[in-house]
Parts: structure tokens; C-alpha cells; sequence
């Protein structure tokens, strides 16, 4: 099945290519999605050697546990 057939609404976002990222790791994932023409606005991860090749690497990055970040502030963060 068509990805269209099952979200007809699809084509409006079709330009928004903006993706958050939890659980980021060393980023691995998010250098793929940003290879395959995704923009990876915040990167989350709890680890602080992560958070620092984040950094380090220039990218937006969110850090402590998950389940004590709040959604709004991660929309926040990323601009969306």
C-alpha cells in the first residue's frame, strides 16, 4: 500500500524535512537520515560522552533522561 493511501494528507509535508532525534548516541542513525536528505534539528542522549560528540560535532543537542524532559521543551529546542 501506498504511503499516500495511507496518509492522503502526506503531500503537505512533503517539505518539511526536520526530524528530532532521542536516543541519539553517537549519532550514527542521524548521520544516515542526514544522507538520505533529513534535517536532524536536536539530537537527545542521557550518556555525557555523547552529549559531547554532539557538541563537539556542532549539533543542537538536548541532554538528560527522556522521561524527565518535558515535549514542550524539546519542540522548544529544536523550533518546532
Amino acid at each position: 500500500m501506498a504511503l499516500d493511501r495511507l496518509n492522503p494528507s502526506y503531500e503537505r509535508y512533503a517539505s518539511n524535512r526536520d526530524v528530532i532525534s532521542l536516543f541519539s548516541g553517537a549519532m550514527g542513525l542521524d548521520i544516515g537520515m542526514s544522507n538520505a536528505g533529513l534535517n536532524v534539528v536536536v539530537g537527545q542522549d542521557f550518556d555525557a560522552s555523547c552529549v559531547g560528540t554532539m557538541k563537539a560535532n556542532g549539533h543542537n543537542v538536548l541532554s538528560g533522561d527522556i522521561r524527565d524532559i518535558q515535549p514542550q521543551e524539546l519542540l522548544d529546542i529544536a523550533g518546532l
